[in-house]
């Protein structure tokens, strides 16, 4: 996961000669052979002291600067095989210092690169310490999730099966209403017939009603009639046998009186006679009894006429509403 602390630098890699200044190297030799060879003059003390204070930069200038100062102590006791010899050697050296100088900067850069390599690498170690906590919150998010997971599924399962038996339980109430909402649809429709049944029988008791009120009427007219007939007879005989009982009765009173002055005035009277006329009397009297009973049933019957009439009025009014 992590990269090994244990890092091996590579070594740079050597920078390759410059052979063009190993030329002009070659050149100004062999033209310092020949103006050895010819003898030039020395130059001038304001040149010596130009070259003198000249600070080199480079290899070359650091080569002319040495032998401007040397060369006029060295040309006459030095032969041209010491002098090239020298030239050669110093040119080594330069280029060894060369060399070491930048060996120098390399391992400077190097050590300025392992610097910062080991504070990347204490970067990386603090970065993988916080990783290692942030791996072991990690594991403890990822257990209570697991934790939460388990809760949350068991959770689930209790709750799918609580809907589950409560949508078993509203399909079996649906079930139950929809029988129950076909057994009600079945008792509208046999009462929607019964209602169209029973209105059909109004319609035919509205016809009824109205023919049985029309003959109602029609007998009422004609009862009327007749029991007014009926009832003016029954009075005429009342009254007929009313002034017959009166009658009877005065000639009962008229006989009672006449019977006692004969009585007073002939008292020896046959017992045979007084027997027969006691026979008459009583005979009378039954008539007038039965006379009586005649008239209490007739005024009985009159009584019930009167109420069947007034049953059959309140009866027909009745049928009428």
């Amino acid at each position: 996961m992590y990269r090994n602390s244990n890092y091996s630098f590579q070594e740079p890699k050597q920078k390759e000669i410059d052979f063009q200044a190993v030329d002009r190297l070659l050149e100004y030799t062999k033209q310092t052979h020949q103006n050895s060879q010819r003898q030039i003059q020395q130059p001038d003390y304001d040149e010596k002291e130009k070259y003198r204070n000249v600070r080199p930069n480079s290899l070359t200038q650091r080569i002319s600067l040495y032998e401007s100062n040397q060369q006029q102590s060295r040309r006459e006791r030095l032969s041209f095989q010491d002098i090239d010899f020298c030239k050669i050697v110093m040119f080594l050296m330069a280029t060894e210092i060369e060399r070491l100088r930048e060996q120098l900067e390399e391992n400077l850069n190097q050590e300025q690169i392992r610097k910062n390599f080991e504070g990347m690498q204490s970067s990386i170690n603090q970065w993988r310490l916080k990783f290692e906590r942030k791996e072991e919150e990690c594991d403890q998010l990822r257990e209570e999730l697991m934790n939460l997971k388990q809760i949350n599924k068991e959770n689930y399962e209790k709750n799918a099966q609580v809907l589950y038996l409560q949508i078993e339980k509203l399909n079996n109430e649906i079930q139950e209403a929809l029988i129950n909402s076909k057994q009600k649809q079945d008792e509208i429709n046999s009462l929607i017939q019964q209602l169209q049944q029973k209105k059909s029988q109004l319609d035919q008791s509205d016809i009824t009603i109205k023919q049985l009120k029309n003959e109602v009427q029609n007998l009422q007219n004609k009862h009327d009639i007749k029991y007014d007939q009926f009832i003016d007879e029954l009075n005429n005989e009342i009254e007929n046998l009313q002034q017959n009982y009166r009658k009877l009765y005065n000639d009962y009173q008229q006989y009672k009186q006449n019977q006692s002055q004969m009585y007073e005035q002939q008292t020896q009277v046959p017992y045979s006679r007084i027997q027969s006329q006691q026979q008459y009397i009583l005979q009378e009297n039954q008539e007038i009894n039965m006379l009586n009973l005649m008239i209490q049933q007739l005024q009985n019957e009159n009584a019930k006429l009167k109420d069947d009439l007034f049953k059959q009025s309140r009866r027909t009014e009745t049928w009428c509403c």
